[in-house]
């Protein structure tokens, strides 16, 4: 399954699309308004500059529109990834109910799930290349980008008449605005929020709901009685005491309704995944959970106010945002050869730098470039155990190797499995004991599960073992040089593979 920081990640990736856009289109204006200081205010040129103006407007929507474009053709890939996470999370369930899992390319339920979820952020992206919808907050509020632009050029050319100075300070605030707003989205509520934070939350929001809405489906598949809350650290004070716990379907129903803030609901990144109660194993052990509480309440003093871990971490995305915004001003004020407001907007820069270094290294926690690297790096690793995994696929397909292939699968304790003896020795005459049986299962390279998930049978460099789940017995075992020629090529292709 996706972690936060992989789920988080993702999103960034959007959000830093769209934030790259906000301040190309923004250095652009900021460009074109310092260009027009040239202006003679005279009628002629008054229609000029209004051509002028409508030719970028267009440009801007085009820029939106291209951005949001690649994005849409993202966007199912994406949900697909995460839905695809959840059932392979779930995979262990399905085999140990015997019940046979729907790939998701034919699960119905599950495609309709995603092509829903895409549907309302694709709609959500189209809509940001209307300009009526994006814009800049001023000093009296919200004004639509196309609105904003024509009446900050309509402005300039009538100061221009009264003199230089006045223009520039038409120019200088109309920068100072966009500056400070960021390109905006407006909502029917009358609400505004940055681009890039817009798309953010909108795709955290999808892949959320796809998340949520897999564990539902697959659970009910097959069958699922209860639910693991995921676990990560640090984590808020409110889902502390439940996350890494397992409830059964109806205890979990009643936590819903007492809580405030819901799991998976109001921001929370928790996702609630469906179990067999008594065959499920958390995934994190009392000790972990115990110190993921220690780790995220642990207070740190931070200029005599004292914060938890876990506020440390709000405390460190604001500045990571408000860094990023005064990067994007100082970029601005360049642009209109502003020196007042460049040496302002470098001096916050300076202050904000410092103090995210501060609260970072007091905190012991990885700045965002840090925290990306790594994050980058599992995720990497994930997507080369998935390509392995699928070329694996199609060399058991070639050679006609029967079973479901599982390359990262936990070993099973067949300590209190009987030994069939009489089958393997006495039978086959394989010459293999019950510790050589279990070594090859130990030292394995692949699982195929057979017979609707009652047969285990693991495949290695020096021999094979099979093993019976439902009756506990290790049904046979065998060296490599027993091997036919179809397996033997099966595992030559897999010890190339990895």
């Amino acid at each position: 399954m996706l972690s936060e920081e992989e789920l988080n990640l993702l999103a960034d990736i959007f959000a830093e699309r769209f934030g790259n856009v906000n301040a190309r289109i923004l250095l652009d204006m900021a460009e074109t308004l310092k260009k027009t200081e040239d202006l003679i205010p005279t009628y002629s040129k008054k229609l000029q500059q209004m051509y002028a103006f409508g030719y970028d407007v267009d440009l801007i929507t085009q820029q939106l529109a291209r951005e949001s474009g690649k994005s849409i053709e993202e966007v199912e890939k994406l949900y697909e990834v995460v839905a695809q996470e959840g059932l392979d999370w779930t995979k262990p369930f399905y085999e140990a109910k015997g019940i046979k899992q729907i790939p998701l390319s034919e699960n119905k339920v599950l495609q309709n799930i995603i092509q829903s979820a895409a549907a309302v952020t694709k709609d959500t992206l189209r809509n940001i290349s209307n300009t009526t919808t994006v814009g800049i907050r001023t000093g009296k509020g919200f004004e639509p980008l196309g609105s904003f632009y024509k009446k900050t050029v309509d402005q300039a050319i009538t100061a221009a008449a009264a003199g230089t100075e006045d223009y520039k300070k038409v120019i200088r605030q109309a920068v100072k605005d966009m500056g400070n707003s960021g390109l905006r989205v407006r909502y029917e509520s009358g609400y505004t929020k940055r681009l890039d934070s817009a798309i953010r939350q909108n795709i955290l929001d999808g892949v959320s709901y796809i998340a949520q809405e897999t564990a539902h489906a697959t659970g009910k598949e097959f069958g699922a009685d209860g639910v693991e809350i995921s676990a990560h650290s640090p984590c808020a004070p409110d889902h502390i005491p439940y996350q890494g716990n397992q409830y059964s379907n109806k205890e979990f129903q009643e936590l819903q309704q007492r809580l405030t803030r819901p799991i998976g609901e109001w921001n929370c990144r928790h996702i609630a995944y469906p179990i067999l109660l008594g065959v499920s194993h958390p995934a994190n052990s009392k000790a972990e959970l115990k110190e993921m509480k220690r780790y995220s309440n642990e207070k740190i003093m931070i200029d005599g106010n004292e914060y938890t871990r876990y506020e440390c971490t709000q405390l460190q995305r604001k500045m990571e945002t408000k860094l990023r915004y005064a990067r994007e001003e100082k970029q601005l004020y360049q642009a209109i050869e502003d020196k007042d407001l460049v040496r302002g907007a470098t001096e916050k820069i300076r202050l904000l730098s410092n103090k995210y270094v501060e609260v970072s290294e007091k905190a012991g926690l990885p700045t965002k470039a840090e925290r990306t690297r790594i994050v980058s790096s599992k995720m990497k690793e994930k997507r080369v155990v998935h390509d392995k995994k699928d070329a694996i696929i199609k060399l058991a397909k070639a050679h006609k190797i029967k079973g479901e292939v599982s390359l990262d699968y936990s070993i099973t304790d067949t300590t209190d499995f009987k030994f069939d003896d009489a089958h393997i020795n006495v039978g086959r005459i394989h010459g293999v004991t019950k510790d050589e049986a279990q070594r090859f299962i130990a030292e394995s390279k692949v699982m195929l599960t057979r017979w609707k998930g009652q047969f285990q049978c693991f495949f290695g460099s020096e021999g094979a073992t099979y093993i019976d789940l439902k009756n506990k017995n290790i049904r046979t075992s065998f060296k490599r040089e027993e091997y036919d020629p179809e397996t033997l090529s099966f595992i030559e292709g897999i010890e190339k593979i990895l």
